[in-house]
């Protein structure tokens, strides 16, 4: 392997390249021809640093400086090794040094800069994250287009905000689905009552797992305690639904003694998701945190799904649910 990258194609090294490989049965040595040999195919290639990175990161770091330095390879055929490690790495993993330079330099082709920034963003994701914000905030559809492909494979909680600023912006709305599902994962499971909490993260209508949906549609009363974090007088209560509008039923306000409190109650009338839900509230002169949303689930056919709840105080304050539990949800 070291003869061939040090002496150019012209060297007597031979492929070891073939569609009946089987990666898992090579050892370190072998995995190493494998991924740099001239023949290897780009499916095996990407096998074969994806298992040595199991085996030896250390060593798949290594080899993976060599081949991404090296003119030898084409763009594509570093591409796939840049890919493979991206694959390969979780947070605090060693991440080669060629990766990192070719993530963060503005010059370097996309083919290769794309799975650069992904691993970086498994890797180091903090460090990662101002680069993605810079893409994901162009002006350029196209390049908005990138900045979610590296997205779309963050696990890091971290990117949650990113995520949240990103999919709202109209030059992403292509790519909503996407980070709809990507952004759930990061929060919690698809359709659990998390995700109703924090800003709105699904701006258009549609079955998407960002936003709480009950465990089976038309299923009668179900109901979803929000909490805030800090106390207010109720002045109003703004509902984000996604899917399915109409079917809130009941609103109460938890008072100090841990009793409810009746603010509104009404049909609040189907429509076209996604809406705004802004139903009148009784007026109550005490503060509470704490709100109690009755969901009639049979007044409007199929699963009604809720993206966010914001509470504004008779002070003018805004929030979004801090944290919430549900008596019934779609990840249950």
């Amino acid at each position: 392997m070291q003869e061939w990258i040090e002496g150019g194609p012209g060297s007597s090294f031979a492929p070891l390249s073939s569609a009946s490989v089987t990666v898992i049965a090579l050892s370190a040595e072998e995995l190493k021809m494998l991924a740099s040999a001239p023949g290897t195919t780009a499916a095996e290639r990407r096998a074969a640093f994806a298992r040595l990175y199991t085996l030896d990161p250390a060593a798949a770091a290594t080899l993976a400086d060599r081949l991404l330095w090296s003119n030898v390879f084409s763009i594509d055929a570093r591409a796939v090794v840049a890919t493979a490690i991206a694959d390969s790495l979780s947070a605090g993993d060693e991440l080669p040094a060629s990766l990192r330079s070719l993530a963060i330099d503005v010059e370097t082709d996309w083919k290769l800069r794309l799975p650069a920034l992904s691993a970086l963003v498994s890797s180091r994701p903090s460090e990662a994250r101002p680069y993605v914000e810079v893409l994901a905030q162009s002006s350029d559809p196209a390049t908005v287009g990138r900045a979610v492909d590296v997205l779309v494979a963050a696990r890091d909680p971290s990117y949650v905000p990113l995520l949240t600023r990103t999919i709202n912006q109209p030059s992403a709305r292509s790519h909503v689905a996407r980070l709809a599902g990507s952004l759930a994962d990061l929060k919690d499971r698809s359709w659990s009552v998390v995700q109703l909490t924090g800003e709105p993260d699904l701006p258009i209508a549609g079955d998407l797992g960002t936003a709480w949906a009950s465990k089976s549609p038309d299923m009668g009363d179900v109901t979803i305690v929000v909490t805030y974090a800090i106390a207010v007088t109720p002045a109003q209560l703004r509902l984000h639904e996604t899917h399915n509008p109409g079917a809130l039923a009941r609103i109460d306000a938890q008072l100090p003694s841990g009793a409810w409190e009746r603010l509104w109650e009404g049909k609040a009338g189907a429509g076209t998701a996604p809406l705004w839900f802004e139903p009148l509230l009784d007026r109550v002169s005490v503060t509470t945190r704490t709100l109690r949303l009755t969901m009639d689930t049979n007044r409007v056919v199929g699963w009604n799904e809720i993206d966010a709840v914001q509470l504004i105080g008779t002070d003018g304050s805004r929030q979004w649910v801090q944290s919430a539990r549900a008596s019934s949800s779609y990840a249950d």
